[in-house]
């Protein structure tokens, strides 16, 4: 992952290969600029996008900027619709600086290292499909206490700590983003819950092979409508034979009295999941200092700890390997980009 500071002295040298792309985030994670700027490096891996470091609109709340390969801009919507915690796209045009579009800038030059620019919208994800798949609207299916499966709408399960299983659309993404979604062949959700991260995988790549555990049975028709190998069990003791996997992504059941449960599932875990796996867990900020001391014991390097403001419940999400390149390789981009704000 790239990034680059650019001077008065090498803008034309950008300009001519790159289009500037501006990204706005959703009003709900504004404060988690960090974590988007790493979810969109992530995600658009492939196309072997690179952060700007003192990026133009910098001075607007809320927006980060990337370099991309002007040959790639084509096919670059096709991954900022799969982005959690950006929803709006915007492509600065250098070559057309007086052209008008509807952007506001409320009185905002709009100059970049003495090269002026003009801003138009480039692509919008859509709010009816963001709607769609809120968990407060999203098809699901349970199974009755009289055994037959039931078509239910917004399924939230039964709102404990425990029971947590109500994740919202851009952490779902998010957390597969960060699992460089574009490497994944196979993963598993050891705490599925209600399918949120199943189907947010599935509808960002359906070719990856999803598994699924939860000790609940009754969410066995729902998971497995949304394409998850699911297996109703206790993740701390499931056995998955010869399977590897190459991404563990979940958000763990947020009371403290979990906290056994969670340990001994990451640590059962670790002989499925292959040498260059990324394991990415979303968790509370009470759990932080326990999950970490197992993540440690098992040789797991942590290369992305965030704190997510939600609804004033103070959430951590971290993403670890256990691979020492991959650690080293996420050690530099990450000294970059906690030092902005």
């Amino acid at each position: 992952m790239k990034y680059v500071s650019v001077t008065t002295e090498n803008i034309d040298e950008y300009l001519e290969k790159y289009d500037v792309i501006a990204c706005s985030l959703r009003n709900s994670r504004i404060k988690a600029k960090q974590l988007a700027i790493m979810e969109v490096l992530c995600c658009t891996y492939p196309l072997k996008s690179i952060l700007i470091m003192n990026g133009p609109l910098s001075n607007i709340k809320g927006f980060i900027s990337f370099f991309i390969l002007k040959e790639y801009t084509n096919v670059l919507p096709e991954f900022l619709k799969n982005l959690g915690y950006c929803d709006e796209f915007f492509l600065l045009d250098f070559d057309n600086p007086h052209s008008k579009s509807g952007f506001k800038t409320n009185n905002i030059k709009l100059i970049w290292k003495k090269r002026k620019f003009s801003i138009r919208l480039f692509y919008e994800q859509s709010r009816k499909l963001y709607r769609k798949q809120s968990p407060h609207n999203r098809h699901f299916k349970i199974m009755g206490y009289d055994g037959e499966i039931k078509d239910v709408y917004g399924y939230r399960g039964d709102g404990t700590e425990r029971g947590r299983r109500a994740l919202p659309v851009e952490d779902a993404r998010c957390l597969i983003n960060l699992a460089l979604p574009s490497k994944i062949r196979t993963m598993v959700d050891p705490f599925a819950g209600a399918g949120g991260i199943v189907y947010q995988a599935k509808y960002m790549d359906k070719n990856i092979e999803v598994f699924s555990v939860d000790t609940d049975k009754t969410l066995e028709p729902g998971l497995t409508h949304y394409g998850s190998k699911h297996y109703v069990g206790n993740s701390a003791l499931i056995n998955f034979d010869d399977y590897t996997f190459d991404a563990l992504i979940t958000e763990v059941p947020f009371s403290l009295d979990a906290l056994d449960d969670i340990c001994n599932a990451l640590i059962n875990f670790d002989k499925y999941l292959c040498d260059s796996a990324r394991i990415v867990i979303m968790l509370s900020k009470e759990q932080f200092r326990v999950i970490k001391k197992c993540v440690m014991a098992l040789n797991w390097y942590i290369t992305m700890p965030f704190v997510v403001n939600r609804k004033g419940t103070g959430i951590v999400i971290i993403v670890c390997t256990k691979s020492t390149q991959i650690y080293n390789e996420m050690k530099e981009i990450m000294d970059v980009v906690k030092n902005i704000y």
